[in-house]
Parts: structure tokens; C-alpha cells; sequence
């Protein structure tokens, strides 16, 4: 049987919140670096990536993308984590979580590249303090939305996180520090 491939919008949190320390002395800013990094590399060729930021309002800064085998020759990949290292993540403003799953559902739906699973991947540490909040795009949100928590369990919203995931059988993660492993 072939492989699935998966269309996954990063909804990245920008808001002011990141620029705190995420409990072990980094920022939350610094982690979401670090774990859509990783993730990107993680995925394989033939998936796409595409990238929302969000604080008080959600910005699409890269549709999805198919993603190729890796190295200097996948432009698309590099591209990837250029947007994801660049100051257009810089921490400022206020949260709307529920604004950032909107945009990137919309960027999933409107993918013109066919793929066989789509879903976004929610980067943040869940305090929602502004409009859109989570429970006004819960329609959207189904087993395939991913939620990872930015820090530990005292200094993020754990509940916030399970509603995004965890109450639609996706699935969520709270990073703490980031190692090696």
C-alpha cells in the first residue's frame, strides 16, 4: 500500500507570551523555533507545509508547499525554515488562538495539491486572551488537529491544548525542554 501523504499547516503563536521563559531558562519563543524546525525536517518528501503566525489577528506567510527529498536542492523545505527562523515570528501583541486555526484550516482547503490527509499543527503555549477564541472555530477542528504546548504544564494552558487536540482524538504534546532527543 503507498504511503499517505500530508498537506500540515504550522499554526505558529507570535503573541507576546512567547518572549517568556518556557521553564527551563529559554524562551517559549525559542521553542517553537526549535519544534517547527524539527518538524519540517521530519517530514517527508511529497508532503507539503504551509505556515500561519498568529497573535491578535492570524497572517498567512506561506501556503502549502510540497516538500522534496531534503538537503540544498529542496527550495521548498529551506524556504520553510527560513520563514520559520525570520522575524515575521517575532513575539508581540496579544492571542487569538482560534484565529490562527482559522487561517490555517483555510490555507489546508484551498491547497490545490492533492493530498491524502490534511491538518494543522497548533504551536503555542494556549493562552487565548482575544477574539477569535478556540471554541468559535471548534467546528473546525477534528481528529486530525495537533496541538503542541510550548513549555510545561505551570506555564501554559493545558486545557486550552486539549480542546484544540485532545477532545477529537488528535493528539497533544507539551515540550518542555528540547533536547537532543
Amino acid at each position: 500500500a503507498a504511503r499517505k501523504t500530508a498537506a500540515t499547516a504550522l499554526v505558529l503563536d507570535r503573541s507576546g507570551s512567547m518572549s517568556e521563559d518556557r521553564g527551563d531558562g529559554q524562551s517559549k519563543h525559542t521553542s517553537l523555533q526549535q519544534a517547527a524546525g524539527i518538524f519540517v525536517d521530519a517530514m517527508l518528501e511529497g508532503d507539503g507545509v504551509g505556515i500561519v503566525r498568529f497573535n491578535q489577528d492570524a497572517q498567512v506567510l506561506q501556503n502549502v508547499l510540497p516538500l522534496g527529498s531534503g538537503g540544498l536542492s529542496d527550495v521548498n523545505r529551506n524556504t520553510t525554515k527560513d520563514v520559520i527562523n525570520g522575524t515575521g515570528l517575532d513575539p508581540s501583541g496579544q492571542t487569538s488562538i482560534g484565529d490562527g486555526i482559522f487561517e490555517g484550516r483555510g490555507i489546508l482547503n484551498t491547497t490545490p495539491t492533492p493530498f491524502d490527509v490534511k491538518a494543522p499543527v497548533v504551536l503555542t503555549d494556549g493562552v487565548e486572551n482575544r477574539a477569535r477564541y478556540i471554541a468559535e472555530v471548534a467546528a473546525e477542528i477534528n481528529e486530525f488537529t495537533y496541538a503542541v504546548g510550548l513549555g510545561k504544564p505551570q506555564n501554559i494552558s493545558v486545557p486550552a491544548l486539549q480542546t484544540i487536540s485532545g477532545n477529537n482524538g488528535g493528539y497533544l504534546l507539551v515540550t518542555g525542554a528540547i533536547g537532543t532527543d
